[in-house]
């Protein structure tokens, strides 16, 4: 993720306005770090023997060191130079944002802010490059949220449908999605904020002390109808998450 997780500090070195009608040239390795957005946009960047075209509304980032060939058209940007103190990413990045009129607003102020040179202007500066950051690590939060998340959302309906059936495992719910065991754990925890098995577990279990509570059935029975099948294992699981055994629970509740 874009500076998502990571501690920095950065300092604005200079703020630029560019613009020109046709541009093919090569940019040789950056002094600096620097982040552009182009109101008007259309290029094509060649980089570590890749390509990356880029249009309005875009927003390029660029590690320092970074050297390129530039193949360009109309364009009109903004650009942001700056110096950092962290783990920064180490390749050219490429953002299309949503909201293209904070962006618009944004640099533009920055670039008003640094040449009009009034007093606390560089501080004012600084302050409007970490908010550009920070809703570019929101956008792209939001987009990898939603279409993850989207994806899940048929795991969960399996979950809350079919807890109680024992041969429900992580391996078919991610089968269900079409995707990868590996990949189902890591958006589940990411969204759920718990391993799938776990969160099953915990479900089974609410289910079970509802049963225990009821006292018309018995600790077997239980275990059966909440998808453990085994009682040995179902009062295992039920005593890690409730820290007592079921029939600890009865005596001691019931």
């Amino acid at each position: 993720m874009f500076f998502g997780n990571n501690d920095f500090t950065l300092r604005v070195q200079s703020v630029h306005l560019l613009s020109w009608s046709r541009r093919d040239v090569d940019i040789p390795p950056k002094k600096t770090f620097a982040i552009s957005y182009r109101a008007v946009g259309d290029s094509r960047f060649e980089y570590r023997g890749s390509t990356i075209d880029v249009c309005d509304g875009d927003i390029m980032y660029f590690p320092k060191g970074a050297g390129y060939h530039l193949d360009a058209g109309r364009e009109r940007l903004w650009g942001i130079n700056f110096e950092a103190e962290g783990n920064m990413p180490d390749e050219i990045l490429r953002f299309p944002v949503r909201k293209r009129s904070f962006f618009e607003t944004a640099f533009s102020e920055v670039y008003r802010i640094w040449t009009g040179r009034e007093s606390g202007y560089y501080a004012r500066a600084v302050s409007y490059l970490y908010r550009i950051i920070s809703e570019i690590v929101r956008e792209n939060d939001e987009e990898r949220r939603d279409g993850a998340y989207l994806k899940l959302k048929p795991a969960l309906s399996m979950i809350y449908s079919g807890y109680m059936d024992p041969t429900l495992s992580v391996s078919r719910m991610a089968e269900h999605i079409g995707v990868s065991e590996t990949y189902f754990r890591r958006i589940f925890e990411r969204f759920m904020g718990e391993r799938p098995l776990e969160f099953l577990n915990k479900l089974r279990i609410s289910y079970a002390i509802e049963h225990l509570e009821s006292g018309f059935y018995n600790i077997e029975s239980i275990s059966e109808m909440c998808g453990f099948g085994d009682p040995k294992y179902f009062a295992t699981v039920f005593k890690r998450i409730r820290g007592i055994s079921p029939s600890e629970y009865i005596k001691k509740y019931i």
